[in-house]
């Protein structure tokens, strides 16, 4: 029997309260004079205000009170910022705590979330709805889920589908607390947006030794795990209780990317990221290789490859960005395996869509784009549940980690699985093109999965139909194979972009390494 796929998921789970506008001014309008004074004077440089309230109460006039350490934003904001929610709570007589206020405000939705909570619950529902669990066991494998956590990860989660997970996964909670990201409106003149309150990330590595101690359950489970994931690094643990062969990988908060940048170096470790943050990453690897002041490091460049039709290869560009996933290589061992493709450098590019790296035969970069605004209500409706899908608005939240579980599910699970049932008999031995369609059919679906997210307000794959889970696995690994297919013959010469046109995806495709060392390719 081959080995068992196990999944070990470390998380610190997010409370994440969202703040509708449903019409107070008032509120908006405070927000949006925090924000502008944050930003004026350089304290807050996006949208994230990356602090613990400290809760102080509501007053007579329904205005829940809490104060900011300035020392939290920068070390020269020696003072206390209080700030002022108003949430319309007269008469409330309940707790000061965060969670507790805002449950009692009108509209305010409340929900668990965090890069793992989000890829764990993800990955629980593609296991139940894919029926992956059958097909594994069909193989001679089978598949296993472990998650350690702040708190119950399914404490939110409907009651009927909460009792399936909790029959799928083990589950441990460990001596730490829970995040908090609170979501309000703020509007300033003709501008609006959402403003973030987010709590500091915790390391988990000594509460997971704590847990180790106490539980021999719970050390055999860390044995036992072929992948692990956390949001901070926890590579003393990993070496400690956990059994090679593994994969590790570190889907960290922001808070903690100059952390995962130092302790990486030489590692072989997955870190899914944007692409502002691996050019950040790339660079405080350059500087750890060479011993310098970051200032005098350049900056890397991780460009869109596509011109701005999203259709026409912006050579420039690729060699840009071939160049600096190359020199990533250098510093961040890609994870390979003996028996099958294995994936590195997931990167997300917004709304352009995002690349991976498959390490078979040959080191493969993929980008693929969003799925095409005309044809995306197509893959909705043929895919999602209407019930929770949203198309008035886009929501950012829990996209990236939906990206994330699906190279998390194909890391873990042999990707060929899907993919094999369509190839001709002769094409079953093509080890170029098995993984160029593994490589390509990942990627994809990440970008199909994220889309997904954008369409519902949860951080979760709800609004996929239970049922059409299977098929969508199926016809993204059949799309995939024919793209491979009429990619594999150009692809040692260069660039090969290539449309996927049922859903309206434009797949780019090159060798790692080849297309920087070129000098004169495409032209």
């Amino acid at each position: 029997m081959s080995r068992e796929v196990h999944i070990l998921f470390d998380s610190q789970k997010v409370k994440d309260i969202k703040v509708p506008a449903n019409g107070n001014d008032a509120l908006m309008q405070a927000m949006g004079k925090l924000r502008r004074g944050l930003k004026n004077h350089s304290y807050i440089p996006g949208e994230k205000v990356p602090v613990d309230l400290i809760p102080v109460g509501v007053n007579e006039e329904g205005v829940y009170c809490a104060d900011i350490p300035g020392g939290e934003l920068s070390s020269d904001l020696d003072t206390t910022i209080h700030v002022r929610f108003p949430l319309g709570l007269k008469g409330y007589t309940g707790g000061n705590g965060v969670e507790e206020v805002f449950a009692q405000a009108n509209g305010v939705l409340i929900d668990d979330g965090g890069n793992i909570q989000n890829g764990a619950l993800n990955t629980l529902i593609a296991i139940h709805n894919a029926g992956l669990r059958k097909l594994l066991q069909d193989r001679g494998s089978d598949i296993k889920i472990t998650i350690v956590s702040s708190s119950d990860p399914f404490q939110r989660v409907d009651s009927n589908f909460s009792h399936e997970m909790r029959e799928l996964a083990d589950v441990h909670i460990m001596d730490v607390p829970d995040r908090f990201a609170i979501q309000v409106p703020w509007k300033e003149g003709p501008s609006d947006g959402t403003l973030a309150f987010t709590s500091s990330p915790k390391k988990t590595g000594d509460a997971l030794a704590k847990l180790a101690e106490e539980s021999e359950k719970f050390r055999a489970s860390f044995r036992s795990a072929t992948t692990i994931l956390s949001s901070d690094p926890i590579w003393d643990q990993v070496a400690q209780l956990g059994t090679p062969p593994n994969t590790y990988m570190v889907n960290a908060s922001s808070a903690f990317r100059s952390l995962v940048a130092s302790v990486s170096y030489g590692r072989t470790v997955v870190l899914p990221m944007n692409n502002g943050e691996a050019a950040d990453v790339n660079r405080l690897l350059t500087q750890q290789k060479f011993n310098e002041e970051l200032d005098n490091i350049e900056r890397p460049s991780f460009p869109t490859p596509l011109k701005p039709n999203g259709i026409d290869i912006d050579v420039d560009s690729v060699k840009q960005l071939d160049e600096s996933l190359r020199i990533f290589r250098s510093y961040i061992p890609f994870v390979r395996h003996t028996d099958r493709i294995a994936f590195a450098s997931p990167i997300t590019f917004g709304a352009d869509g995002g690349i991976l790296v498959g390490t078979g035969e040959e080191d493969i970069v993929c980008f693929t784009t969003v799925p095409h605004p005309e044809k995306e209500e197509r893959l909705l409706e043929e895919f999602g549940d209407s019930s929770q899908i949203d198309m008035d608005r886009r929501y950012e939240v829990g996209a990236g980690d939906a990206a994330a579980t699906i190279f998390t599910l194909f890391e873990s699970i042999d990707p060929l699985i899907f993919i094999e049932p369509f190839a001709e008999d002769r094409e079953k031995t093509d080890q170029l093109l098995l993984d160029l369609a593994s490589t390509i059919y990942v990627n994809v679906l990440a970008r199909i999965a994220g889309n997904f997210l954008t369409r519902t307000q949860k951080t979760n794959w709800v609004n996929i139909a239970p049922d059409k889970f299977r098929p969508l696995f199926e016809e993204a690994a059949k799309e995939s194979l024919e793209v491979a297919r009429n990619t594999k013959a150009r692809f040692q010469q260069g660039p090969v972009s290539h449309s996927l046109d049922r859903w309206g995806i434009q797949v780019l495709t090159w060798k790692l390494g080849k297309v920087s060392s070129q000098e004169n390719f495409l032209r």
